[in-house]
């Protein structure tokens, strides 16, 4: 039998750079306006820029 190395895909405290174990301190929740207004609200109008867009 062969054994092949795999790669492992899920972050892990070894993977993790300390700028995303910095942003993962904030905990974003749906019900918060800050998330709802500046998160959501922007990805939003920027889909809805991607689906009215003509196209030639």
């Amino acid at each position: 039998m062969i054994m092949r190395p795999y790669l492992l895909l899920t972050p892990g405290p070894l993977t993790t750079s300390e700028s995303v174990k910095t942003a993962m301190m904030t905990d974003w929740c749906t019900w918060d306006e800050d998330y709802n207004v500046h998160i959501v609200e922007e990805i939003r109008k920027g889909l809805v820029q991607l689906a009215t867009r003509k196209t030639r």
